[in-house]
């Protein structure tokens, strides 16, 4: 890599991205095969919300490096084109000698909002044979369970991956909404609670325990 491109790097991961955006530019201007050069102006471009450029750019060489095709999985992710996302992660694993778990997390998340809940499901089984105890793995087990309407079994998915880390927000506001869902108002009242005192500031966290005590017959709570 390239000094100049190097020193882009630098600037992007001490968030000035403009600037970072500059210099990737003047890197590639100076050499059109910079692939580095390229990838950083892609990530540059996502961070500033110019999604479709970022495609774009990404797109402008095939190394077959995984890299480039995580990139733009992020992209279409953005775009919220999900089944884009998961093509792209699909190159994305198959060029990676060893694919990283948290890479392997991603293509399954992609699945699920692409709404392939079945092949989402697979690979999450696959990835929690590896690692049981993953509290990312759990969360997002218990995600494909809520996005398919399982909502009793993605409650029991939440409460494993906070046995585990309790201080997950997230996971609380979703065993809120899966246990009010699943008619477990107490359960759903609790979590919302934990979720509050957790991130009092998190608007979707007392959003959840607000319906909760409406479901529990609690209104004037």
């Amino acid at each position: 890599m390239d000094t100049l491109t190097r020193q882009a790097f630098a600037f992007l991961d001490a968030g000035m991205t403009d600037r970072a955006g500059d210099m990737f530019r003047q890197s590639i201007a100076a050499d059109p095969a910079n692939n580095a050069a390229r990838l950083g102006l892609g990530i540059v471009l996502i961070r500033l919300g110019r999604y479709d450029e970022a495609v774009e750019q990404l797109g402008t060489v095939d190394p077959e490096d995984a890299r480039f095709a995580e990139a733009s999985a992020e992209a279409y992710a953005r775009q919220g084109d999900h089944a884009a996302e998961v093509t792209a992660l699909n190159d994305a694993i198959t060029y990676h000698p060893a694919a990283p778990l948290a890479l392997r997390l991603k293509h399954a998340s992609a699945l699920r909002r692409a709404g392939s809940f079945d092949e989402a499901e697979a690979v999450i089984t696959v990835l929690l044979g590896i690692a049981a105890r993953d509290v990312n793995l759990l969360y997002e087990h218990g995600m494909i369970a809520m996005d398919r309407g399982q909502y009793e079994q993605a409650a029991d998915r939440f409460r494993s991956a906070l046995a585990l880390n309790p201080d997950l927000t997230e996971g609380w506001v979703n065993l809120c909404i899966a246990a009010k869902n699943s008619y477990q108002p107490d359960i759903a009242v609790e979590a919302g609670r934990r979720a509050v005192q957790i991130e009092p500031d998190m608007v979707l966290a007392h959003v959840a325990l607000g319906n909760a005590l409406r479901a529990a017959d609690r209104r004037p709570e």
